[in-house]
C-alpha cells in the first residue's frame, strides 16, 4: 500500500508527496516538517502527521492552532479512505491509497467538543500504479513528474 497527498490548494498547490507502507510524515509551516509549507501563515509549524501500515493510513493532528478538516469535518485523529480531503491552514489536500487495504472497525470518540471530533472509519483503496519510478524514489513530485497512466 502506498499513499499519494496531493496538494489541491494553496502555497505549494500541484506539489504531491508518497508515503509507503511504515512511513510517517509530518506537515506544517517550519523546517522541522517532512513536508514543510512555509508561505502558509494558518498552518501550525507541525500541524498533522500521516501514518502508513500495510492495510491503512492514519492522520492525526498534531494539536495544531486552528485545526485539521477532514471531509469538512474537524478532526484530531482518523483513518483515511482514497479521496479524502484535507484542509489544514489556508492549503487543502487530496489524499490517493493505492494497492489492496483491509476495513478497519468504525468508531468515534468526541474528544474536544463537536467542532473537534476524534473518528476512525471504514478504509477502503484502489489498485494501481500511478506513480513512475523516478518519482517513487523521490517521494516528493509535482503535478507534472506524475504518470499519465490510468488504471
Amino acid at each position: 500500500m502506498r499513499v499519494v497527498l496531493k496538494v489541491a490548494s494553496g502555497p505549494l498547490q500541484g506539489r504531491s508527496i508518497l508515503l509507503q507502507a511504515g512511513q510517517l510524515i509530518k506537515v506544517g509551516r517550519t523546517e522541522w516538517a517532512d513536508f514543510a509549507i512555509p508561505h502558509d501563515d494558518r498552518l501550525s509549524g507541525m500541524h498533522f502527521a500521516l501514518q502508513c501500515d500495510g492495510q491503512q493510513c492514519r492522520l492525526r493532528d498534531l494539536e495544531s492552532t486552528n485545526g485539521t478538516m477532514v471531509n469538512g469535518v474537524p478532526t484530531l485523529d482518523t483513518l483515511l479512505n482514497d479521496g479524502d480531503q484535507i484542509v489544514a491552514g489556508r492549503t487543502s489536500f487530496v489524499v490517493e491509497v493505492e494497492g489492496i487495504v483491509q476495513p478497519a472497525v468504525a468508531e468515534t470518540v468526541s474528544e474536544a467538543g463537536p467542532e473537534r471530533r476524534r473518528s476512525t472509519r471504514t478504509s477502503r483503496g484502489t489498485a494501481g500504479g500511478r506513480l513512475d519510478a523516478t518519482a517513487v524514489a523521490a517521494g516528493i513530485l509535482s503535478s507534472s513528474r506524475r504518470a499519465t497512466t490510468s488504471h
